[in-house]
């Protein structure tokens, strides 16, 4: 190998375009199932507008130990 740097000593690798349009066949198959699956599910919960805590209720008996 050191007679002939410019070769690397590793290949490239290429797929085919068959291979290119199998993998993007594939993977627009996932979007698609998964953007379905959004769409069929509830809006998500976001808590906006609420309070971040609520105080509990006072009993008259925890008052009286005050």
């Amino acid at each position: 190998m050191p007679d002939r740097p410019h070769i690397l000593p590793w290949r490239i690798y290429r797929p085919s375009k068959t291979e290119d349009e199998n993998e993007m066949r594939l993977w627009r198959e996932i979007v698609k199932r998964g953007n379905e699956i959004l769409r069929q599910s509830p809006v998500p919960d976001t808590f906006l507008g609420r309070k971040t805590q609520e105080p509990f209720p006072k009993d008259e008996e925890s008052e009286s130990f005050s």
